[in-house]
């Protein structure tokens, strides 16, 4: 009986080890879902992100062109209206041109001394040193 006995418990442990195999096969395919589950939610979120990014982009240059050309209509209109004052006052034409010749180089080294401090303040160098050069 003790041969019987002992057939009959390996037979149980195989069982019982089958079994626990079994789960631990299920186990690992349920994982494989959820991480491919996660994996194509993820690839969604990116996708959708991209085509807001893209969307994002084209509205930051179309409204940095329109201010570009708002900031150009009124440069246009500034000196426009210096030019007129300054010939209704009875300036001649070439000093009416150094004169605004001379307001617009004002101008752009102050821009230009603005953008540097600016790109100093961020930490850019390397970029101002080579501006510098």
């Amino acid at each position: 009986m003790s041969g019987e006995q002992n057939q009959q418990t390996s037979t149980e442990e195989e069982l019982a080890l089958r079994a626990q195999i079994e789960r631990t096969v299920d186990s690992v395919g349920g994982l494989i879902a959820v991480y491919q589950q996660r994996f194509k939610s993820q690839y969604n979120l990116a996708q959708k992100e991209w085509v807001l990014s893209k969307q994002s982009a084209a509205l930051i240059l179309l409204l940095t062109l329109i201010l570009s050309a708002m900031i150009s209509t009124l440069w246009l209109i500034t000196n426009g209206v210096i030019g007129s004052l300054l010939y209704k006052v009875g300036c001649p034409l070439w000093g009416l041109g150094s004169i605004l010749l001379l307001f617009n180089v004002g101008i752009i080294i102050g821009l230009w001394q603005t953008i540097k401090t600016l790109i100093q303040k961020i930490g850019f160098s390397r970029l101002i040193s080579s501006f510098s050069d």
